[in-house]
């Protein structure tokens, strides 16, 4: 499965959006999303990942428009790090108000990372007000993908639990 719109958020009215693949190469150069900007879930065990394909990945997120990046899996904290250095190495000013803002979560449950992705993503001015999209991008984790299908898939249901 890759790139499917799976609903929408029932308490944000965000669009919902899973890309699934085996590998990071999978990811289509420009990734599509519904609205202008996204936020980006990215759950990915990265520990063995060398940095040029983690780079690689940063750069598709933030030329396609991402506004809030959320890591979560083995070596988020690294894979966090080589996103901002893109970014920035790029010349971006991190101090402006076109801040992509970004989140590691080494020390969260899936569940927990997925209600911040979904319920604590605010961007900064610039992107808020078409920023109406999460994009969900696990890489080589069959079971997790299935897992936010469904999320994704009944919102309400999660919240409610």
């Amino acid at each position: 499965m890759c790139g499917n719109m799976i609903s929408r958020d029932s308490q944000t009215g965000r669009s919902l959006i899973l890309h699934s693949m085996n590998s990071v190469d999978q990811l289509p150069e420009i990734i599509e999303s519904p609205s202008r900007y996204f936020v980006s879930m990215l759950i990915w065990d990265a520990a063995n990942v060398e940095a040029i394909d983690i780079t690689r990945l940063a750069r598709k997120l933030i030329d396609s428009g991402c506004a809030y990046a959320c890591f979560w899996g083995d070596d988020c904290e690294r894979v966090h790090d080589l996103f901002d250095s893109e970014w920035i190495s790029n010349g971006f000013d991190p101090a402006s108000n076109d801040t992509i803002m970004t989140t590691w979560h080494a020390n969260d449950s899936l569940d927990e990372f997925i209600y911040f992705s979904l319920q604590h993503t605010q961007p900064t001015a610039k992107y808020q007000p078409e920023c109406n999209t999460v994009i969900a991008i696990v890489i080589k984790d069959s079971t997790r993908s299935e897992k936010i299908q469904s999320i994704f898939a009944d919102t309400a249901r999660f919240y409610s639990v």
